[in-house]
């Protein structure tokens, strides 16, 4: 009998009270997620999956513990953002109306109506970690080769240029953009400089600066 099984069979007794049960229950939640297989983002501890922030300047102390267990350099730079939370809040609710006939993009999980911040950060941050070395919840993307670096520029850009997220831009103040982004080629969030994009080829909205 593996250690695994040993310890559920003695953690849930069926004499046990129920404050006995509930402690058990946490034990073997803890027990579980404990034993499971890791991604690359969880192995580097609880502060990288826990966290909410919004802004890499509201967890500096949890961005810079991540960023020295990876690489970062000019040849390895990594992206943190700072997502505005009125702006958001705009594009949440234009996002929650935009009409029926303006299909929705397959990497948004969460239908009209049920739209918000949290759900679309999460959501923008998941996709963009397709070309991503790492991430940091939802603030930070490293490690990245040059390549990734090259790419993750790109998926902005995709990000701004689709039908539905520019309905939902619409709604937004003009000038307001969702999340403005920085750069960092050394180990640490004090270091972090405002990323400068390329001139846009066509007329859709900057929503990333």
């Amino acid at each position: 009998m593996d250690l695994f099984n040993q310890n559920l069979i003695h953690s849930w007794q069926p004499s046990q009270s129920p404050r006995q049960r509930v402690k058990a229950c946490t034990y073997l939640i803890r027990l579980i997620l404990l034993s499971a297989p890791r991604t690359a983002d969880q192995a580097l501890g609880p502060s990288c999956i826990m966290s909410t922030a919004f802004s890499y300047q509201d967890c500096t102390a949890e961005v810079d513990e991540y960023l020295s267990s990876v690489s970062v350099s000019d040849d390895e730079p990594a992206l943190a953002l700072h997502w505005e939370q009125n702006a958001l809040s705009q594009f949440v609710d234009a996002a929650n109306s935009v009409d029926d006939s303006v299909d929705m993009p397959d990497w948004l999980t969460q239908p009209r109506g049920s739209i918000t911040a949290d759900s679309i950060v999460e959501d923008m941050m998941a996709f963009l970690a397709t070309k991503a070395g790492g991430r940091f919840g939802r603030v930070l993307l490293a490690p990245n080769s040059v390549v990734q670096f090259g790419q993750l520029c790109g998926m902005f850009a995709y990000i701004e240029n689709d039908a539905f997220v520019r309905a939902a831009a619409a709604g937004m103040s003009d000038g307001a953009t969702l999340a403005k982004v920085f750069c960092l080629t050394k180990g640490s969030a004090s270091a972090a400089v405002p990323m400068e994009f390329p001139p846009r080829e066509n007329q859709s909205r900057r929503l990333f600066s």
